[in-house]
């Protein structure tokens, strides 16, 4: 395994790239203090979601594993982020208004149910060119706020959501009663995402509760 630091952004103070066997890179977001474990577990949790909405060309596949600690040799827990090659809005010159219509309507839903109040154009991007839309750092949803300050959710607030975005979202209320969120989230946080979904499916526009 060979490592190096990953620059940029100030959300996860304690993240490297890991190149796996294989040469597999992913971002390693260390759970070394009760912060940024529970930042860890929502960058997890951002992955569940968006695998039981089916939006998982959005996120990119994370899961949490053991890896050893940058002193002493010691071995934490970490989310691990499957880092692809991507562009990041802020760099690439194009903003949430250049998404197709379909894929902006799936990340302000994503958003919204996430309690995301951290998208911004540093932390999403496309691979290569749009629709191919990649959302990244999502430490700082769920457990810090019932609302999103998403640039996605505040173009669509309050309209209509489409048939398509909203059929997702039924499926998901659907099925939550075996929703995996619950292995990496409390319970109570767990129900808050359920019930943001339930408002979105049962009021057909995009608004908080």
């Amino acid at each position: 395994m060979y490592e190096r630091p990953l620059v940029g952004g100030g959300g996860h103070r304690d993240k490297k790239i890991l190149w796996l066997e294989g040469g597999v890179a992913v971002a390693a977001k260390a759970g070394s203090t009760p912060e940024l474990m529970t930042q860890a577990r929502c960058e997890v949790a951002a992955w569940l979601l968006a695998l039981e909405l089916e939006m998982t060309k959005l996120v990119p596949t994370t899961v949490m594993r053991k890896m050893p600690a940058a002193a002493g040799g010691e071995v934490e827990c970490s989310a691990q982020v499957m880092w692809t090659q991507f562009k990041m809005a802020l760099g690439g010159g194009f903003t949430h208004t250049d998404c197709p219509d379909e894929t902006g309507w799936h990340i302000a839903v994503f958003d919204v149910l996430a309690a995301n109040i951290d998208r911004h154009d540093g932390n999403w991007g496309a691979i290569d060119a749009m629709p191919d839309a990649v959302l990244v750092d999502h430490g700082h949803c769920f457990t810090k706020s019932p609302n999103t300050t998403s640039q996605f959710y505040v173009a669509r607030q309050g309209q209509q959501i489409p048939d398509g975005a909203l059929a997702l979202v039924q499926k998901f209320v659907d099925d939550s009663d075996r929703t995996r969120l619950k292995e990496v989230l409390d319970q109570p946080i767990v129900q808050q995402v359920i019930d943001r979904a339930q408002h979105l499916v049962h009021g057909g526009v995009l608004a908080l509760p």
